[in-house]
């Protein structure tokens, strides 16, 4: 798995980003908790983004080294993107 592009919305205060794709493509947003979104492509079903909403705060627990709740992502089943994302 590959970020390839992000991009920050300071507006609406939100993270998104590309994953083994180049440009954006049809996908469903699938919330996995914190905030954190995995994009999955309608067709395929394979991981092509992520978006993190409150990016801010989220980026605040993962500077001071709090635990950033992942039961989402593993119950969804991405908790290898989770800590793509946060890595």
């Amino acid at each position: 798995m590959r970020i390839r592009s992000c991009g920050y919305d300071p507006e609406v205060d939100e993270l998104a980003l590309l994953i083994d794709v180049n440009a954006p493509v049809p996908a469903e947003a699938m919330p996995i908790g914190e905030g954190t979104y995995i994009r999955r492509d309608r067709s395929s079903g394979r991981v092509v983004g992520a978006f993190i909403r409150g990016y801010c705060q989220f980026l605040r627990k993962v500077q001071e080294n709090q635990p950033i709740k992942s039961e989402g992502a593993a119950a969804a089943g991405f908790s290898d993107e989770l800590a793509a994302i946060i890595a």
